[in-house]
């Protein structure tokens, strides 16, 4: 029977393993990166950002309105007790950062890389939308539980769908 380059319960991690991973980790950390100053500087730049965090704002605002009084007025959600801004942070694109790039430091075929990064960063536009809608709700009727939504749960869990959806895709990806 031939030896498997697998390691031994107990044991270090082949070196081919430990340079794939190592290379993983080098693409994945230098995609992030370079989408992060795509974010910062070009995503975030008001003349994009406005459009975009509107566009957030009507949609929000028509998910919510046959249940609550809503309207968007530019970037803002606003009902009568409560209003939320759509600013630069509000939109997914942090989220969207770390799944592509570990879908474009995956060794997987291109087919796949497209397929996972499309409907992975849909999937998260289309949870911000949910975030945001769950922000003014709670807003509005749970003003006391805002501020942990806002800065701790809603972003935590953002980011755990987020590792969640990379881990998925590369699972079904793997070559």
């Amino acid at each position: 029977m031939p030896e498997r380059d697998t390691p031994r319960p107990g044991s270090a991690a082949p070196a081919s393993d430990r340079a794939r991973l190592r290379t993983f980790f080098l693409r994945f950390a230098l995609g992030f990166v370079l989408l992060e100053a795509f974010v910062y500087a070009v995503l975030w730049h008001e003349r994009w950002f406005t459009p975009y965090g509107a566009l957030n704002a009507r949609v929000v605002a028509a998910l919510l309105r046959p249940f609550l009084e809503v309207q968007a007025m530019g970037v803002h959600l606003v009902s009568p007790v409560f209003s939320i801004a759509v600013r630069p942070g509000c939109d997914g694109y942090q989220a969207s950062a770390v799944l592509l790039a570990g879908v474009l430091a995956f060794p997987a075929a291109q087919k796949r890389k497209w397929l996972g990064a499309t409907i992975g960063v849909a999937v998260l536009l289309a949870l911000n939308l949910l975030r945001l809608a769950a922000l003014l709700w709670a807003g509005v009727h749970h003003p006391e539980h805002f501020e942990l939504l806002h800065i701790t749960v809603l972003p935590g869990l953002f980011v755990g769908v987020s590792l969640f959806l990379l881990l998925a895709w590369a699972h079904w990806a793997r070559d």
